[in-house]
């Protein structure tokens, strides 16, 4: 406790030491597995670490490492940007385009963070992808809704507390903390969270139709005298054209009127007065739809197993 140790782009000042057993340790002696707190950043599983002298040693050596690691990125960004087929650079855009959910796992023993990762890894989606960045035991302190901010994470806790200092901080950076004492509701909530981040879909609702009976032209202001035949007209939707089952135009209405009144809604079996916006080509025999767009929240349930 108290060394400094540095992981790639990371570095440490020991905190606390955790066992696998959640037993608090002064020292870890080698081959021991244990938990070490106090991370500036989440680093890569399988990485080695070693230890430095001071934190000033522990700064610069990271700071040296994350200026070759953005030199790669620029040589990989100028050799990636020689795309010479459509196929590569469809590719290119897909990945840009691809969703992942971060996550930090934290739990209040060895044995419930192993169930609580393997569980969330059988979750599979081919719209998001969930990426577990990080696993490990004990409340929630400052240095973990750090990370997560810096990583875009979901911090997910099952049976552990948050330090009131992170709770604050989370507040403060936007940083989402899921927290449940059932790990299968936790699952759930994640899952949930997964939803939350993809685009809403998109679904049309036909609310009714009118056919045109009669064409008044009215200080250059053509309307069209329909009954409705079908459903509910409403002013402030779409509104689609249709001639001989075509459809020659899509847009809004300009207004709607009913013995020469403005109105909202006129239903079926009744006589109307519609103004197309941006239409003033409407002949006798069209029908005008109604319809609506919805936009619903996607779900994750034919997608995830």
């Amino acid at each position: 406790t108290g060394d400094f140790v540095v992981c790639g782009p990371c570095y440490c000042k020991v905190k606390s030491i955790v066992s696998d057993t959640g037993q608090r340790l002064k020292s870890a002696p080698a081959s021991a597995p244990v938990s070490i707190i106090g991370w500036s950043a989440v680093p890569e599983v399988g990485a080695k670490f070693y230890f430095v002298e001071n934190e000033k040693v522990a700064k610069k050596v990271t700071e040296e490492h994350q200026i070759a690691i953005q030199k790669e990125k620029e040589s990989q960004q100028g050799s990636s940007s020689q795309i010479s087929n459509i196929d590569q650079l469809l590719s290119a855009i897909a990945a840009v385009e691809d969703k992942v959910l971060n996550v930090i796992l934290r739990s209040d023993v060895h044995g419930s963070a192993e169930a609580l990762y393997d569980l969330l890894s059988t979750i599979k989606s081919n719209k998001i992808k969930l990426n577990i960045l990080d696993s490990g035991i004990g409340a929630i302190d400052k240095n973990d809704i750090v990370d997560a901010s810096t990583s875009h994470s979901v911090i997910v806790a099952f049976n552990v507390k948050v330090e009131s200092n992170a709770q604050a901080l989370a507040k403060q950076l936007g940083v989402k903390i899921i927290q449940h004492n059932i790990i299968y509701e936790l699952a759930d909530r994640v899952r949930e969270a997964m939803a939350e981040e993809l685009d809403p879909e998109l679904q049309e609702n036909k609310l009714g139709a009118a056919e045109v009976r009669q064409i008044f032209n009215i200080k250059g202001t053509v309307i069209a005298g329909c009954m409705v035949t079908d459903g509910k007209i409403l002013r402030d939707k779409f509104v689609r054209v249709i001639r001989k089952k075509e459809v020659i135009f899509q847009g809004k209405f300009g207004s709607l009127r009913r013995q020469k009144e403005d109105v909202g809604e006129v239903r079926a079996g009744f006589e109307c007065g519609i103004v197309v916006a941006g239409f003033p080509g409407v002949e006798v025999g069209d029908v005008i739809e109604c319809f609506e767009i919805k936009k619903i929240l996607p779900s994750l349930s034919y997608d995830v197993v």
